[in-house]
């Protein structure tokens, strides 16, 4: 699906544009995948072809639901959980939201099997003004218009002991409960200043061959965060991969790194 253009005319032609491409290749047997405002061809999508993750999803969401959208995204986060599972450390995910990405990773991966937790952040009230602009707390609010949002969010980790909730704004509820050891940690919170600070505080213990996953690098609806994410990795000499998802990559190399 595409969004992002305000007028509905406008909006609606676009939609119908993209109906019509996806008949053409559906008609000369082309694979195509049109979601999260991508349309890609000539792809083996492998992702899609794996029953256990697409069935994973699709316990979460629907698949006519928006969220079902975001499976190359959850994929991608999938793939980074998988990799750390060979470091020490855990696992950190600041920014939670109804907690669709974690839960799908944690239907896919025995956290338990190799003695890892994950941490999950969030206020369950919206974005701190303490951590936010105006125009990223406008940009979020319809999002966090949710009744019963941490009860919700407990109750779907209740099965999984290894997953522990934490509420509270970042990086303050870090400094009480974040683990020693970081192995994967994944920033979607819709606000430059959090991530930053939370990079600033998590930093000493990222891992070396950590996984980054940066949920809104690559947006242009969160625009804040691609400008602060490239001058904080660039002070460590680290570079981001940006991925056709919006998300961003980085793979942490914690040896002899100068930075101002």
């Amino acid at each position: 699906m595409f969004y992002g253009i305000e007028d509905p005319e406008d909006s609606d032609a676009a939609t119908g544009h993209a109906d019509a491409i996806k008949l053409l290749y559906k008609k000369n047997e082309i694979p195509l995948l049109h979601c999260d405002n991508m349309m890609i061809s000539f792809r083996n999508f492998t992702f899609l072809k794996d029953k256990s993750f697409v069935d994973n999803v699709l316990n979460r969401v629907q698949e006519n639901d928006t969220e079902f959208s975001k499976i190359w995204r959850l994929h991608t986060y999938v793939w980074c959980c998988t990799n750390a599972l060979n470091l020490p450390g855990d696992l950190v995910e600041c920014g939670v939201h109804k907690g669709l990405y974690s839960s799908v990773m944690l239907s896919q991966i025995d956290l338990s099997a190799k003695g890892k937790k994950i941490y999950l952040y969030d206020t369950f009230t919206g974005l701190d003004e303490r951590y936010s602009t105006p125009r990223e707390r406008d940009q979020a609010e319809v999002s966090y218009q949710i009744e019963s949002w941490e009860q919700d969010v407990r109750k779907t980790f209740s099965e999984w002991p290894q997953a522990i909730v934490v509420k509270g704004a970042v990086p303050d509820s870090l400094a009480e409960t974040a683990p020693d050891q970081v192995a994967f940690l994944h920033l979607d919170m819709n606000a430059a200043a959090a991530e930053i600070a939370a990079l600033d505080f998590l930093e000493p213990r990222l891992v070396n061959g950590a996984q980054i996953l940066l949920d809104d690098f690559g947006r242009l609806e969160n625009k804040e965060i691609c400008p602060a994410m490239q001058s904080w990795f660039g002070k460590r000499n680290l570079p981001i991969l940006e991925l056709p998802t919006g998300q961003g990559l980085v793979v942490w190399q914690a040896s002899n790194q100068e930075h101002s």
